[in-house]
């Protein structure tokens, strides 16, 4: 920030507001090389953030990472995007993690994008079944339940909209 030519008072205002946004109080007393792959990421992001960018692309965040920090990784990057008003770009295998929060995705096949829409109109088309992804488990259940003509509406894109539909489906 100081290359930017950030007064110190700014810095040193944006600095607390990034540490208390990505919830990193408790690792400031910490060494770099004691911080988890978690921690690390959630220092970085907040370093990022101290720039006020509109916008953040973001490839593989979760990697590394065990299942419930990866969550927490994903789930903080949607209250960054809420709270900041910023567009986040998030390139990412892990499907099942990222289908419930974002508002569009983009299907890509060797640097060609296949389809790019909303997560319900991309998640329900030919190329998404199509692609050797590792599709969310929401997707295979009601893709198997519409294969054996037990469900025949549009795929759910999260467990609520799911469990919605399941609740439906026995009415």
């Amino acid at each position: 920030m100081e290359n930017l030519g950030i007064l110190r008072d700014e810095m040193v205002k944006k600095i607390k507001e990034n540490i208390k946004l990505c919830e990193i109080e408790p690792l400031l007393d910490k060494a770099p090389f004691e911080l988890s792959g978690g921690e690390q990421q959630r220092v970085a992001i907040a370093s990022v953030l101290a720039l006020e960018p509109k916008l953040l692309i973001l490839d593989e965040p979760t990697a590394l990472l065990d299942p419930y920090i990866a969550e927490k990784i994903i789930n903080l990057l949607k209250k960054i995007q809420t709270k900041r008003d910023i567009t986040i770009i998030i390139s990412e295998h892990r499907l099942d993690l990222v289908l419930p929060i974002v508002d569009e995705l983009i299907l890509m096949r060797k640097g060609t994008i296949l389809e790019h829409g909303t997560k319900n109109k991309v998640i329900n088309g030919e190329n998404f079944h199509d692609l050797p992804l590792n599709h969310p488990v929401i997707y295979s259940i009601f893709s198997k339940l519409k294969q054996q003509k037990i469900y025949n509406h549009k795929i759910p894109a999260s467990i609520p909209e799911a469990v919605n539909k399941l609740i439906n489906l026995m009415k």
